[in-house]
């Protein structure tokens, strides 16, 4: 018999599916994973902006100085007396542009080639002679190099913020897979479960058949008068007994059945929810097990214990890091480059 209320499985409305579909629909729909997903892109891009300390960089400047200094005795002296009108304002203009192509090796090397040009005008060099030109233009092309000796030197020191942010990658990784792997084993379970609570209300249906029949052989033999009413009485008592259990039986497959719903899908209309079936069949074979193999897959794909490593890996750098952090500062500094002086810019 069929309880009012419930949809046999030849409603159109019915929706079957398979383990793969349920599993496809909740990774499609499944918000968590969305946003865990989002949160490994974040990782990546913070690996390319630590990597970015190391891409090289245009630097242009140009400063355009208007000076009028007032002398001390001393650098009133040490300019020969000049000035304007014969005060001491010792008066400068001058026009400085600069450039520069910088950038950082991973052992911490920062080099510069520079093009740097000046041009001057002044009080000193308004006289010629002795003054050779005016204005001035001076000239500087170079390279400039910077090695820290102790502190902030090596690979390991300066690459720290990449191996940071490769690390929280791998632990964004590893969440992202440890959720895809809950929601999976959450969607398993209720598929199962639904398949369950289906199989259960095909049992009490079968068994409310069983004892309808006894009804009638009771009902039959009473007749004949060779069965007593208190057991065609009895009969339909547990024909009543059976149909609560199957009306019990049909609520336990609504309440898997909307679990299954509210995993599967993100928007659905509450007063007409969805009728999903599933099509398989519980399984009573059990599998074989090599039981050494299984226990060394299981902690070799144990996401709690890779995150863990990863955690200790990191505080690693991270010590590293602090450590040289602690040492004092000492850098080797050199220029190679050339000057010249003119008239002009060529």
């Amino acid at each position: 018999m069929l309880i009012p209320g419930q949809a046999g499985d030849g409603d159109a409305s019915i929706r079957w599916i398979t383990l793969q579909d349920a599993v496809q629909m909740a990774l499609k729909n499944n918000l968590k994973l969305e946003i865990e997903s989002i949160d490994v892109d974040i990782q990546d891009t913070s690996i390319q902006d630590s990597l970015g300390d190391f891409d090289p960089t245009i630097n242009l400047r140009a400063i355009y100085e208007s000076i009028e200094n007032p002398q001390n005795q001393r650098e009133f002296t040490a300019t020969n007396g000049s000035g304007t009108a014969g005060s001491r304002i010792f008066e400068e203009e001058n026009v400085r542009l600069e450039s520069s192509l910088d950038g950082k090796l991973p052992i911490g090397t920062e080099w510069s080639l520079v093009a740097e040009s000046d041009r001057l005008k002044n009080t000193l060099n308004v006289v010629r002679p002795p003054s050779l030109y005016y204005p001035e233009y001076d000239t500087f092309f170079g390279l400039r190099l910077t090695q820290p000796l102790m502190k902030d030197f090596g690979v390991q020191t300066q690459m720290a913020k990449v191996h940071l942010a490769v690390s929280d990658r791998k632990l964004a990784d590893i969440d992202w897979q440890r959720n895809l792997r809950e929601t999976v084993a959450e969607i398993a379970k209720s598929y199962y479960d639904l398949i369950f609570a289906r199989e259960d209300e095909d049992i009490k249906r079968r068994s409310i058949g069983l004892a309808d029949e006894l009804v009638k052989g009771n009902q039959k033999r009473l007749n004949e008068g060779v069965a007593s009413a208190i057991e065609v009485r009895q009969a339909e008592v547990a024909v009543s007994v059976r149909e609560e259990a199957l009306i019990s039986s049909q609520h336990f497959f609504r309440e898997n059945q909307n679990l299954l719903i509210r995993q599967l899908y993100r928007d659905f209309d509450i007063l007409n929810p969805p009728k999903l079936r599933p099509t398989g069949r519980l399984s009573i074979e059990v599998p074989t097990i090599d039981k050494e193999a299984f226990l060394a897959s299981a902690l070799s794909n144990r996401l709690e214990y890779k995150a863990n490593v990863e955690q200790l890996a990191k505080q690693d750098i991270q010590i590293q890091f602090y450590k040289n952090q602690l040492l004092p500062r000492v850098d080797l500094v050199g220029t190679l480059g050339g000057n010249s002086l003119a008239g002009n810019f060529g």
